[in-house]
């Protein structure tokens, strides 16, 4: 689209116009509500912008949070100020020269000063199809790094890598991003130390801090800790076979840590010790792992 006003954030240039764009009282409209988006949509209204945020599924941030945690950071960015449309899916921009709107698909018209398209990204991997390497949205990669052709390896974003739950993909995170070039620097050194990744990521949104590790949505039982419509530290663990497979801390960094450790040991576990907020979760370490 040939409309000024209209932004994507992939570098440090992007970030830096975004921000020099926005000013108090303008309209924003923000398209996808992922990770990216919410936090925008977050700094956005504390510097006294008007934020639309336009999902075109069923809730903001399912893919990295789930149903249940997605639907609490909708409710904390609207008590921000935060206007949120579900099945939302923008089909065209309207303006002359600069954005004015953005139409959705079902005839909704949303009007903007500037728009923030934040629908993700693919891979930069055009590199390794040229040269014959297998992909599927990133580099194809064993759980040290290693490609299709074995003296090539990957890491960080554009590497799909085997999860420990199954399956394979590029995770987008640092601290995943981190371990994977732990792993291929090992791997290239002649000392292989296979690394099936759990995703692990944080995020700050409408003043809460979510920290999250392993898939949030899958099979098992949802277990909380705590309560964060009181103020208090809350944790959504989610439990599988007697162990914990993810988990999600809202401002509750010490018990995340913790958590951490449990989605690492696969101990057994029961939803009782779980929600029994006076127990210290490190004795759970204790047990033997399965």
């Amino acid at each position: 689209c040939d409309l000024a006003g209209i932004h994507t954030l992939e570098t440090f240039a992007d970030s830096q116009a975004l921000r020099q764009a926005l000013q108090p009282g303008q309209s924003l409209v923000i398209v996808g509500g992922g990770l990216i988006g919410c936090e925008v949509a977050t700094t956005a209204r504390k510097a006294g912008v008007k934020v639309t945020i336009l999902e075109a599924g069923d809730e903001l941030l399912l893919r990295v949070l789930g149903h249940r945690t997605g639907a609490w950071c909708r409710a904390e960015l609207e008590r921000l100020g935060v206007q949120v449309e579900r099945h939302a899916q923008a089909s065209r921009f309207e303006g002359e020269g600069h954005v004015r709107a953005v139409v959705c698909a079902d005839g909704r018209w949303v009007a903007a000063d500037l728009v923030l398209v934040s629908i993700g990204a693919d891979p930069a991997d055009e590199l390794a199809r040229a040269a014959g390497i297998a992909c599927a949205r990133g580099v194809l990669v064993d759980a040290t790094g290693a490609s299709s052709c074995p003296q090539v390896f990957a890491a960080g974003d554009v590497a799909a890598w085997p999860l420990r739950g199954g399956g394979q993909r590029s995770l987008e995170t640092y601290l995943n991003s981190q371990a994977q070039a732990e792993a291929a620097a090992s791997a290239m050194l002649g000392k292989p130390m296979p690394a099936l990744q759990v995703p692990i990521s944080w995020t700050e949104i409408a003043g809460h801090r979510i920290q999250m590790i392993g898939d949030a949505e899958g099979p098992g039982e949802i277990v909380l800790r705590g309560d964060a419509q009181n103020g208090q530290p809350l944790v959504l663990f989610r439990l599988l076979d007697g162990c914990v497979e993810a988990a999600t801390a809202i401002n509750a960094a010490k018990e995340f840590s913790v958590a951490t450790r449990l989605v690492g040991a696969r101990v057994p576990v029961s939803a009782g010790q779980l929600q029994d907020t006076g127990l210290n979760l490190r004795d759970l370490l204790k047990a033997k792992p399965k």
